[in-house]
């Protein structure tokens, strides 16, 4: 388990790799470990080849919005309550409260860093005091910073579990500091790759968007993982689960051909169709033709008409786009288009019309 774990791991960075130069650390890390284990470096390169060429037609805007403004509302209603300063969101609502509480009971003032910096609510003229320095005062040169190198160094070695909790308790009290929407990157991170506890990684991936947007959109994956999420969150995650499943026992054909019928046209569909072609690879995915290879043979064991319409989707995708073969990819499109589901067979008539008006 340990050995599956730290593989894990190790593909992790691989995939970053794909996309971005990694630390030398982790880059002499990878390359140990694919020298070691001829398994784990033909992983790599079908995952490598599969994310490389296997692509869906998406639609203009792929991401259901019901659950950030859902959350955006929530953060409104706080906001409008008297006596709480402006821009409060639900979890610094919270600590502000507690915070009110212990000044009440100890007669001792408590702040936040974040506090510090916040004008008053609304057009009084009362200024806020500097807090007496006590035991109990948190110094105003705390770096989130390096409970975040702590953090990591404890996922590298093998305790993400006390790494969510110091980065947890982190993200809560210093909302303010310039490395907390990393660190909360890292926690979103842990509960969905590590942990799998889907709601709250949504809740986290949900914030980071909202109060840390460039964190947001330069953290790889969080885009396609918030996207999951929103999708999967009115099936309580159910999707995710079988996801997570038949990556871990390569057995479940099934289970994600139902994935693809029955979610058609989602990242969802997206990712059981790059998994189930990753099952399918022969050594190395590293071309176009190898992938194409590996779709076929997923193609011919597909046991369900709609699964098997994506799967020809995405080769007449790869012929087109890839091998440049445009009597085979429109051999595939028109097989797409014939499937009787509109969320794919749209897409395919789409690619047959611009193949023939490129034609002339």
């Amino acid at each position: 388990m340990f050995r599956r774990w730290l593989n894990e791991r190790v593909i992790r960075i691989a995939v970053v790799s794909f996309y971005e130069p990694v630390s030398p650390r982790e880059g002499q890390r990878l390359d140990r470990a694919v020298r070691r284990d001829p398994e784990l470096r033909r992983e790599i390169a079908v995952l490598r080849g599969v994310r490389e060429h296997v692509r869906l037609e998406t639609p203009e805007l792929d991401m259901d919005l019901t659950a950030a403004v859902r959350v955006r509302l929530a953060e409104a209603r706080l906001e409008a309550e008297p006596g709480r300063p402006a821009g409060l969101t639900r979890w610094r609502a919270a600590a502000y409260g507690i915070m009110l509480t212990a000044a009440a009971a100890a007669v001792l003032i408590v702040t936040v860093p974040a506090f510090r910096q916040m004008p008053p609510s609304g057009g009084s003229s009362q200024t806020l005091t500097q807090p007496v320095r006590t035991a109990m005062t948190e110094p105003q040169d705390f770096q989130v910073g390096g409970i975040l190198a702590q953090a990591c160094r404890l996922v590298d070695e093998g305790d993400p579990a006390q790494a969510r909790r110091l980065l947890t308790d982190v993200v809560a009290r210093y909302p303010e500091d310039p490395a907390a929407g990393d660190a909360l990157a890292l926690l979103a991170d842990l509960e969905f790759s590590e942990f799998h506890r889907f709601d709250k990684a949504e809740e986290y991936y949900e914030l980071l968007r909202m109060r840390y947007p460039d964190v947001f959109m330069k953290t790889r994956d969080a885009v396609d993982r918030y996207t999951l999420l929103a999708e999967a969150a009115p099936m309580h995650y159910e999707p995710l689960y079988t996801l997570v499943n038949a990556r871990k026992t390569g057995e479940s054909m099934t289970a994600l051909e139902r994935l693809m019928a029955r979610y058609p046209d989602t990242r969802i569909a997206q990712e059981a169709l790059r998994t189930l072609t990753a099952f399918h690879a022969e050594g190395p995915a590293s071309s176009p033709a190898d992938v194409a290879s590996a779709l076929q043979r997923a193609r011919a064991r597909c046991a369900d008409p709609l699964a098997a319409a994506q799967f020809d989707l995405a080769l007449g995708n790869l012929y087109r786009d890839r091998l440049n073969d445009p009597e085979r990819a429109s051999r595939y499109f028109n097989a797409a288009a014939a499937c009787g589901q509109e969320y794919v067979a749209r897409p395919a008539r789409e690619a047959l019309a611009s193949l023939q008006y490129g034609s002339r």
